[in-house]
């Protein structure tokens, strides 16, 4: 197969020996023009998923050869589409390194977190905001010294959670409050480890992660905050016994999702349905994946989940479910992802779904795709075709922004 690409090409020669029968090799052709080569790097230049271990040039074609799957445009690793288009949106600056959560600003824009160093031209550690023209927010860097895992937006208000200790020209522990400014207000619950997710209700905070100790008390993994007080909630402890990755907050519910085979006085295994004025764990709702869950989203009367289990309870369902809000019990709709799902967004009938699988709702689907709720199967005609994970999904109108460790996005597939 031929692939055109009007662009000058670095040509690096290896000078040892390739063994072809022990390397697979992946054949793609660039036609490229003869101009004088630059001493700028084209950041338009295609690119691929993973090691080029031999190039080879015949006239104006150039061969290529390695352990990748994918040859395709170089996006970075957040990408904007629509809710009707897969097509990319190529205005918007390119991130280098891993985006691992993003949150509509409610003005067209995104607030995107990770593991980054620049976004576009500028330099942005970790966390940056994206005006809705797609140019980078000059006047936002709060300058995080490590990781942001979560952000969840309420009014003014920027919550951030994440492996930081230092953010918005402030010291804060792993968790932060920011405006739009950037900088962190002081609001300060004072974490001792990572927060991995923050949900928010009026002026109630709850965040989860892998911490024992938050707003000045002892509370493993997850914990009840007030957007007016420093300190945790006394009463509030539900006291799982491992890791919290994921929460989803609806009227007097709390469900949670994570690492945990008990939580709220009760054994739960990954997953939990809580009260919120008292933080035990619903009697009857036990749904019992036999694995990690990521993502818990709400809509109507079913709690759709996604994760690295393979069972609920004793019903099949591979990395991702739909399950009744009154029993727990797993509904007949069933996608089956043969890899984790890391992220679920859901627009009315439309759910969008990322994470690390390439086949999903029967079709093949590279880490991305769109399903719907009341059907099992893929959108025949959207797939935007990600090099890489997907680990998170926002939407704002019509738009959706995404981001994960991919750095292409409507590449060609092997």
């Amino acid at each position: 197969m031929t692939y055109k690409a009007h662009v000058p090409l670095l040509i690096i020669i290896h000078s040892s020996r390739v063994n072809m029968r022990t390397i697979r090799l992946y054949f793609f052709v660039l036609c490229i023009n003869a101009f004088a080569q630059t001493s700028t790097p084209n950041s338009n230049m295609w690119v691929t998923n993973q090691t080029i271990k031999t190039i080879a040039v015949d006239g104006d074609y150039t061969y290529i050869g390695g352990s990748f799957s994918i040859v395709g445009p170089n996006t970075g690793s957040g990408a904007k589409v629509t809710t009707s288009s897969s097509s990319v949106n190529t205005s918007y600056p390119k991130v280098s390194g891993t985006i691992y959560t993003v949150a509509a600003d409610g003005g067209g824009g995104w607030y995107i977190g990770g593991d980054f160093y620049t976004v576009g031209s500028y330099s942005r550690n970790y966390i940056a905001h994206i005006n809705s023209d797609g140019s980078v927010d000059a006047s936002f860097n709060p300058n995080a010294n490590d990781i942001v895992y979560t952000i969840a937006i309420s009014g003014s208000n920027i919550y951030v959670g994440g492996n930081f200790t230092n953010i918005g020209n402030q010291s804060r522990n792993y968790i932060a409050r920011l405006g739009v400014d950037g900088n962190a207000d002081t609001w300060n619950p004072n974490a001792n480890s990572t927060v991995y997710t923050i949900a928010i209700n009026g002026t109630t905070v709850y965040v989860g992660g892998n911490f024992v100790t938050i707003g000045g008390l002892a509370r493993d993994y997850i914990a009840k905050l007030s957007s007016d007080s420093n300190s945790a909630d006394a009463s509030w402890n539900p006291d799982p016994d491992s890791f919290v990755r994921a929460i989803t907050v609806s009227n007097d519910t709390v469900y949670v999702g994570g690492l945990f085979y008990n939580i709220g006085s009760r054994s739960r295994n990954f997953l939990a349905k809580l009260v919120t004025a008292t933080g035990t764990a619903d009697e009857s709702w036990n749904p019992n994946p036999n694995g990690k869950v990521y993502t818990i989203v709400k809509s109507g009367n079913n709690i759709y989940i996604g994760g690295e289990f393979n069972l609920i309870g004793f019903t099949s369902r591979s990395a991702i479910a739909k399950l009744n809000n009154t029993n727990g019990s797993p509904e007949t709709w069933n996608p089956s992802s043969d890899g984790y799902v890391r992220t679920i967004l859901i627009n009315g009938s439309d759910m969008y779904v990322g994470g690390d699988f390439t086949y999903i709702g029967s079709q093949y689907r590279n880490r991305i795709a769109k399903l719907s709720t009341s059907s099992n199967n893929a959108d025949a005609t959207w797939n935007p075709n990600a090099s890489n994970s997907v680990y998170t999904l926002s939407l704002s109108g019509s738009d959706i922004y995404f981001g994960g460790s991919f750095n292409i996005i409507g590449g060609k597939t092997k």
